[in-house]
């Protein structure tokens, strides 16, 4: 999991955050990179930004508050 605290939010930080991930997984000779997030999760517009799809709805994924998303990109 990674997260901003929101004192932070806005700033870039979470790009920078998911950066970083993808060039680890990419180093490591990774093609793609997964994410869960729920379906009201604000933070769904950095990753679209960021280059992550929509991949699965996953219904009831987090039992009881709701359904999730599977989201990917390919390094």
């Amino acid at each position: 999991s990674i997260a901003v605290l929101p004192l932070f939010r806005g700033d870039g930080n979470g790009s920078v955050l998911l950066r970083e991930v993808s060039n680890n997984y990419r180093s490591h000779g990774f093609q793609h990179v997964m994410l869960h997030c729920k379906t009201d999760n604000p933070a769904q517009m950095l990753y679209f930004r960021e280059g992550y799809r929509v991949t699965a709805y996953l219904k009831n994924y987090y039992r009881p508050e709701g359904d999730g998303l599977e989201m990917r990109i390919t390094l």
